[in-house]
């Protein structure tokens, strides 16, 4: 890894968690430039906007003026004393300093408001202002955004380098593909980050499972139709239970695996009863993209603590990825040695009845995004960010059998230079603006 733990910014002592791609809703201009995309009219520093990358300090003396404002998100974490809030709460400190304190941010742990299914109703509702949505857990309601869940394929090897050019790549297609962004924003919901990806999807094992031979006749718990797929092709049972319902079956071996990414299963402690983690050579199973959405309260604002909110929103993407890969990463790993457990390559005829899984997945593409070509287009995507990565200076130092030694210090992997490069040459056209 190279620049990678370098500094690169003063700004970076700001990233937040939230969200990038703030995109208006009918009737505002979304991606032209012109007109206050929502909130109250006005004049005066409060309703101007300001430029992207604008100090705490000018954004905080914009909105001296306005009245105190309280959003509610929640985080997955059991409380703030835990690694896995720290990304909530970076959202939480950057939006409170550039406001000055007037948009104060209330954080609810263990996500005692909504649950990721229905996460949606939540924002729509008014209990929480900002959340994410998973669109595979509601295929029908979120067709073409499902679909960018099976765009994942197109994740490269790596722990990594992968997560930076699998979210680049998903972003990039969110913004091209016909209908995705208008999923949300027909319900009222402001997109922040169109689709956020963390971790790479493994399968997740009661017992050693490397060959074809091991996976024929397994009970495998499968998070969406995609995933069915690669399971069926390996001549294991799908079973469809929410990762809330996963520990248990696996714990009274009513299934026998489980495909989730690391992080989620770490989340809902699975490791602790399927320790034996493995992972494709050369191929990848679906991710499970989330959208990160905002809700009426956010849209109401005056431009420019919609801004601050967005800006705070953006970092949502790089500070997701932060933690998964220096924080989370590595404390499942640790988990899963703990409890006995191993990171296992598939082997060569398993990666293969995977890769020709995908394929038929894939041979779908165009024709349910209802753009020829797309899919063609989306691998090279996939080749340009690795490109462009790569001239950044961002590598993996390593495998993920080996990841403990060479994982990143969350407190000084900086990924400013790939966020900037995502803002201007993807989402850019989405921050609110005059």
């Amino acid at each position: 890894m190279k620049n990678i733990l370098g500094k690169r910014r003063a700004r970076l002592g700001a990233i937040a968690l939230a969200t990038a791609g703030l995109v208006v809703l009918a009737g505002c201009s979304s991606s032209g430039g012109d007109g206050d995309a929502g909130g109250s009219a006005g004049e005066g520093p409060l309703h101007a906007g300001l430029p992207w990358g604008s100090s705490a300090e000018e954004f905080a003396a914009a909105v001296a003026d306005m009245d105190p404002v309280h959003l509610t998100v929640q985080s997955s974490a059991p409380s703030e004393a835990s690694t896995r809030a720290w990304s909530t709460i970076e959202f939480k400190n950057r939006v409170e300093e550039y406001s000055g304190g007037k948009i104060e941010v209330e954080i609810v742990y263990a996500n005692a408001i909504s649950s990721l299914i229905d996460n949606d109703d939540a924002v729509v509702d008014g209990r929480l202002d900002m959340t994410s949505i998973v669109p595979l857990y509601e295929p029908s309601k979120y067709p073409v955004n499902a679909l960018l869940s099976e765009m994942s394929l197109v994740r490269g090897s790596g722990p990594f380098l992968s997560e930076l050019q699998l979210n680049s790549t998903l972003n990039e297609a969110a913004m091209e593909l016909p209908g995705a962004i208008e999923e949300y924003t027909d319900q009222g919901l402001l997109v922040a980050f169109p689709a956020i990806s963390q971790g790479e999807t493994v399968f997740l094992c009661s017992e050693p499972t490397q060959t074809p031979a091991d996976f024929k006749g397994l009970q495998l718990r499968v998070p969406g139709i995609a995933h069915s797929n690669a399971a069926v092709a390996l001549e294991a049972t799908p079973v469809s239970l929410t990762q809330a319902e996963s520990y248990e079956a696996l714990q009274r071996g009513v299934i026998d695996c489980t495909i989730a990414s690391l992080s989620i299963a770490y989340v809902y402690n699975q490791v602790e009863v399927a320790p034996y983690v493995t992972h494709g050579i050369g191929v990848a199973l679906p991710t499970s993209p989330a959208a990160i959405v905002l809700g009426q309260k956010v849209i109401d604002l005056p431009l420019t603590a919609r801004q601050i909110v967005w800006d705070a929103a953006f970092w949502a993407g790089p500070n997701g990825i932060i933690q998964e890969t220096s924080i989370t990463m590595p404390e499942t790993l640790e988990a899963v040695f703990a409890a006995g457990g191993a990171i296992l390559p598939a082997d060569d005829a398993v990666n293969k009845t995977i890769e020709a899984a995908n394929k038929k997945l894939e041979a779908k593409w165009d024709e349910t995004a209802g753009v020829p070509g797309f899919t063609e287009r989306l691998w090279g995507m996939q080749d340009e960010w690795l490109k462009k990565l790569d001239e950044l200076g961002y590598e993996d130092g390593g495998t993920l059998e080996d990841y403990l030694d060479w994982a990143p210090d969350h407190k000084t992997l900086d990924l400013t230079a790939w966020a900037d490069v995502l803002y201007d040459e993807v989402l850019s056209s989405l921050r609110p603006r005059a």
